[in-house]
């Protein structure tokens, strides 16, 4: 696809070319095809009628967007879609962008940081260190596989995923099985030991290791998983819901198969909202819900930005930020609102592909929901409702928006700057209401340096402004910026 010279910062909404890749047959109304290569994607067509000769310009009504398009007899057609098809659609046509430009056959500033940072973690690879890292012995870890090939035949009985504590079975580690799908097979859930730390502490989870019993060791990092578990009292049915609608969606999302067990909640020390730490004692045989995911060698964004000691290309900054946002449009336009966008919740496979993590504070858009978020990424809206102290707010979107652009602000170097104006009152209260009233010079403050220092981010400047607008409905959608950002890449790829 050849993408016009645009101006970035007026582009129309939809400027990306679509109907230059759309097939029509007059015979199959109902029905559109966008083709990119050797690759097809159907679609269903809101209206069509024909034009008799006379071009339309493409033009919105409502949730429906109108565009001319000639039909495989060569007859001109008018064609209506809806608009949340344009998640889907655009986010393939960018797969077939870094399919195929220069710039995406390279390894980024990006992935040689992953790379670097990666290299630094335990060999998996090695038998012998694998085990002792995990606290396993080779006769523990032959004693579970001995007794998850003795229960197969009444394993493949099961219909539901189920975890085996190891008190019952006298085993090294609690085992968790899953009966069906892609990570069907059984796992030893391990415990922080050795030279492994906890993977990771979330405000009301555990994250830890889990080893698959069907492979043979020494095993790939693709085939590991971590177990995220939390207290059922603590668990958030929006993470259940995000985990069912978007399981098939792997590629994109940190999500798993879950369970409802009973076991142990070790004693640990957590951060509240507020920055204060708290002591939480052991419990025993309490209610939880699991979730097993893929384990992802590359950490966090987080990790990534905190550790360079350079600034990533401006070139590698919107292809990451450009795969991102087409993630978050198609989390959007199966209605889910994350809630908790920041770096932190940004995990990177090994090539660094952004994948979204971290569903425990999220809902369905319009659910009612305790206004909540981590501090220096919470939107202006939940601000306000904390601060009006009430106990409910309206899950939507932009909530999500505002937090990719505090994202795309960690990717130029912005976030630190960020965060430090957000707090310069040290009173949690009075710093969120100072960001209220001063948004807009913060950001001026935070842009200009930066504009000045790395004049190449220009670009970016005005969609990480069009998301951290104070009104939610001033902000820019996901989809809308998949456009922008995907226009803004076009443009440096052709200038390569």
């Amino acid at each position: 696809m050849n993408i016009p010279s645009l101006n970035i910062n007026q582009s129309p909404i939809f400027n990306l070319p679509y109907e230059k890749a759309f097939y029509f047959d007059s015979n199959f109304p109902g029905k559109l095809l966008v083709i990119s290569g050797n690759k097809k994607l159907e679609i269903d067509a809101a209206e069509t009628f024909p034009l008799n000769g006379v071009n339309l310009p493409m033009e919105e009504r409502g949730d429906v967007v109108l565009f001319s398009v000639v039909s495989k007899d060569g007859e001109l057609f008018r064609v209506g879609m809806k608009t949340s098809n344009f998640a889907a659609i655009t986010h393939f046509l960018v797969e077939d962008l870094f399919t195929e430009s220069q710039h995406a056959k390279q390894i980024s500033s990006m992935q040689a940081r992953v790379n670097k940072l990666s290299r630094m973690s335990i060999d998996f690879t090695n038998e012998s260190t694998l085990l002792f890292s995990m606290g396993l012995t080779k006769d523990k870890y032959q004693e579970m596989q001995k007794f998850y090939n003795a229960k197969k035949p009444d394993l493949e009985k099961l219909t539901v995923n189920t975890i085996f504590r190891r008190g019952d079975t006298k085993l090294a580690r609690s085992l968790a099985y899953v009966p069906n799908g892609r990570q069907k097979g059984m796992y030893a859930l391990l415990k922080t030991h050795g030279y492994v730390d906890e993977v990771g502490l979330g405000a009301f989870s555990v994250v830890t290791f889990a080893l698959p019993l069907d492979v043979t060791l020494p095993i790939k990092y693709s085939q590991f998983k971590v177990f995220k578990s939390s207290k059922k009292s603590q668990h958030q049915p929006g993470e259940s819901a995000a985990n069912k609608d978007l399981i098939n969606e792997n590629d994109s999302f940190v999500v798993g198969s879950e369970f409802n067990y009973r076991g142990p909640l070790r004693s640990r020390i957590d951060r509240g909202l507020n920055g204060n730490k708290y002591f939480i004692p052991r419990e025993n045989n309490v209610e939880k819900v699991g979730y097993l995911l893929d384990y992802l060698e590359g950490g966090s964004l987080s990790d990534l930005v905190e550790k360079r000691k350079a600034y990533f290309d401006f070139i590698d900054v919107i292809a990451f930020a450009l795969k991102y946002a087409c993630k978050l449009a198609i989390m959007h336009d199966k209605g889910i609102v994350q809630n908790d966008q920041k770096p932190g919740n940004v995990f990177l496979t090994k090539e660094c592909d952004p994948r979204i993590g971290d569903f425990g504070l999220s809902g369905k858009k319009g659910h009612l929901k305790v206004p909540c978020g981590s501090f220096g990424y919470v939107a202006p809206e939940t601000v306000q409702a904390l601060l009006d102290n009430k106990k409910e707010g309206v899950l939507d979107t932009p909530i999500d928006i505002w937090g990719f652009g505090l994202i795309l602000l960690s990717l130029i170097g912005g976030i630190d700057d960020w965060i430090h104006s957000c707090g310069q009152v040290y009173d949690m209260d009075l710093d969120w209401k100072y960001m209220l009233d001063n948004l807009d010079h913060l950001k001026l403050n935070i842009f200009r340096p930066l504009k000045q220092k790395f004049p190449k981010i220009e670009p970016l400047i005005y969609p990480i402004h069009k998301c951290l607008q104070l009104k939610p409905g001033d902000r820019l959608t996901a989809t809308e910026l998949v456009n922008r950002l995907g226009v803004i890449y076009y443009s440096l790829c052709n200038s390569q």
